[in-house]
């Protein structure tokens, strides 16, 4: 019986077993079912891609790109499916767009939310176009970039675009990626937020490793080597963290390079980082102006001991002082008072001078003297306070530039004012900076009646913060030959005679919360290549007549000649000075324009043409030339703008310069003239 019950609880057992053994192995054939379709669903919602083509085509929200292995020059794709004007691609493209990028195309990803795109095992993004971003994100949100290699292809030279480029973005992720130059900078962020970089890769860049610009972002396990720096960060108005990243191998440009262009971030901190030989001693050198920058547990390669870069500190309280004390990395502060720039040139033997200063040499100009700094890298000049009308360097002559620099790099201007002596007409500027590169101005006070307030010719990256810049002749600022961005913070432009001169091929001019006049609003709103954020804006009324000048005689002109002219001069606001009467000549045409003020614009075909204050062109004429060339009379008169009387022309310009020039216009018993420059 026990043996009976034995077996029977034996044969319980093995059931019970072999139930529970089938049990687990159904619940385990289920989890795996369960799994395998997961991993199906997974896979069905991958897109893979093995051309641009497709990879375009496949761009949307809510999806994962999966580029296949291989080597994919963008380039030739984008230029075919481009075509001649590229509308039809892009008409027929919810979420990407080719666009030029002056010496070819670039790819602009746009309004994507939720998008991955990846690489399988090795793959490699090119483009060869030095002025296009490989790729660029605009108001796109939860973008994922993951193991890919990204770069512009192989060449000497620098480029102007960016490896990756973001901008009004927000969600950036990007792990396990090679990002390599000669791109600029690896990532360009700019008004993007809550950007994560992951144990990814910067190299072998032409301008720096990252430029921040208004936005957040935070690095972990980063390598960034072998990039040629203006600065080896550029920051701006940026929280950035980096975590364990690695800085080693990189250089400085031609012009220098600083540690960091911190213009005023927010905040930067590096935690456990690690800088070799060169960062380290850029580090060392770097002057922190603004924002908040915290190290903590980094470890530092102090290999280069010979810093050619440590700053002197000098201050000064005389312009002898001052002007001996131009140097490389030198930080001069200049205590508050008024210098007069023309009264110490005129004091001194200036041949002397310029045979004892390596750095400053004081050139003539047509009415004067000037101060030419060149050749000089790391020179801040600052005045004495916080207060800017407490330091003031002024100059008489109306020819000489302020301060004039040439072939200079890192230079910084604060706290002081600079100008003329006196308004009245000018042909020089306050400052002039030529062929130099990281130029950055702060609490400045600029007035005319220079030319420009700050003129510009092949400058690499200029920042201006909290400056006024006003009653200058031609308009507060001029770029020639623009090779970077200029940024503007806080700063006010007002009550000069013109607007802004900009010329840029495709860099844009930042203005952030600044305040702009009537001749400067009126510019800048129709600028193309200016970018206004929370910026103040004056409505522009019509000028007083009396806004087109004084009223010249001839002493000190010399006859010119029609022939001198290039293409076209034009004047504006005739007028005659009848025992100390200005009155100007009105425009006839019933009571429309009486009294108004008019242009004539001459052209050196024997043509002519006379228009109003707001460029509307209503009278056409003819003119001849006497055999001397050097007056004009009307031949031909369509609206009676002369009221039938014999009108002549007559040219002078101011001895030993052509460049400044006045019409004298002979109409019936008056004599009228007006002013221009040579064109």
């Amino acid at each position: 019986m026990k043996r009976f019950k034995f077996l029977m609880t034996a044969m319980t057992l093995c059931a019970a077993m072999v139930f529970t053994a089938c049990g687990a192995e159904k619940e385990e054939e289920e989890k795996k079912d369960k799994k395998d379709k997961k991993d199906k669903t997974e896979e069905d919602s991958e897109i893979r891609v093995s051309s641009t083509e497709d990879l375009l085509d496949a761009i949307a929200s809510g999806v994962t790109i999966v580029i296949e292995d291989g080597v994919y020059d963008m380039t030739p794709d984008l230029e075919e499916l481009y075509g001649s004007d590229g509308k039809e691609f892009n008409n027929h493209h919810d979420y990407v767009q080719i666009r030029d990028a002056y010496d070819g195309l670039e790819l602009v990803i746009t309004g994507v939310d939720d998008l991955t795109i990846k690489g399988d095992y090795e793959t490699e993004l090119q483009v060869e176009p030095r002025y296009a971003c490989v790729l660029n994100f605009e108001n796109c949100e939860d973008i994922s970039l993951e193991g890919m290699t990204v770069g512009h292809t192989t060449g000497e030279g620098y480029c102007s675009g960016a490896v990756l480029y973001f901008s009004d973005c927000d969600g950036v992720n990007i792990s396990g990626m090679d990002l390599y130059g000669c791109g600029t900078y690896g990532i360009y962020a700019n008004y993007s937020y809550n950007i994560t970089v992951d144990s990814t890769i910067i190299r072998d860049c032409s301008y720096g490793t990252v430029n921040i610009m208004d936005s957040s972002a935070e690095f972990n396990d980063c390598p960034m080597y072998g990039c040629e720096c203006f600065n080896l960060f550029d920051i701006y108005d940026s929280t950035v963290t980096f975590n364990n990243c690695d800085f080693h191998d990189n250089r400085a440009s031609e012009y220098g390079a600083d540690f960091i262009y911190d213009t005023e971030a927010n905040s930067v901190i590096f935690n456990n980082c690690s800088f070799g030989g060169f960062e380290t001693s850029v580090l060392n050198a770097q002057t922190f102006n603004y924002g908040s920058f915290t190290f903590n547990d980094c470890t530092y390669d102090d290999s280069i001991t010979d810093d050619p870069t440590d700053v002197t500190y000098l201050d000064v309280d005389n312009l002898e002082d001052f002007l001996d004390s131009i140097y490389p990395y030198t930080y001069v502060t200049l205590a508050s008072g008024t210098y007069v720039l023309s009264d110490y040139i005129n004091s001194i033997d200036v041949d002397e001078f310029n045979d004892t200063h390596d750095y400053v040499n004081i050139e003539e100009v047509f009415d004067g003297y000037e101060v030419l700094i060149s050749d000089v890298p790391g020179l801040t000049i600052s005045g004495g306070t916080d207060d800017p009308l407490d330091t003031e360097i002024q100059t008489d002559p109306r020819y000489a530039d302020v301060l004039a620099f040439i072939n200079c790099s890192d230079v910084s201007v604060y706290n002081m004012t600079l100008g003329h002596t006196d308004l009245g007409q000018c042909s020089g500027d306050v400052l002039s900076f030529n062929t130099c590169s990281n130029v950055e101005l702060s609490n400045l006070d600029l007035y005319g009646c220079g030319v420009y307030g700050v003129y510009m010719e092949n400058v690499d990256w200029f920042t201006a913060y909290d400056c006024h810049i006003h009653d200058c002749e031609y308009g507060p600022i001029c770029t020639y030959d623009q090779q970077s961005y200029c940024y503007f913070n806080n700063c006010v432009f007002d009550n000069s005679n013109a607007g802004f001169t900009m010329q840029a091929d495709i860099f844009m001019n930042v203005f952030d919360e600044c305040t702009f006049g009537e001749y400067e609003s009126q510019s800048i709103l129709y600028n193309f290549q200016a970018q206004c954020n929370d910026c103040v804006f004056t409505e522009f009324k019509d000028p007083e007549i009396d806004y087109y000048g004084e009223y010249f005689d001839i002493n000190g002109f010399t006859e010119a000649y029609v022939g001198d002219f290039d293409y076209v001069c034009e004047w504006f606001g005739f007028m005659k000075n009848t025992d100390g009467e200005i009155s100007y000549l009105p425009i006839v045409d019933n009571e429309t324009f009486e009294n108004e003020c008019f242009g004539v614009i001459i052209y050196n075909d024997g043509t002519g043409v006379i228009r109003d204050i707001e460029g509307v062109e209503y009278d056409y004429f003819e003119y001849e030339e006497n055999e001397n060339g050097n007056f004009l009379m009307i031949t031909s008169d369509t609206e009676g703008i002369f009221d039938d009387e014999d009108a002549y022309i007559y040219f002078y310009e101011e001895t030993d310069n052509d460049y400044f020039r006045v019409m004298y216009l002979e109409y019936g018993n008056n004599v009228y003239n007006a002013y221009s420059y040579a064109y």
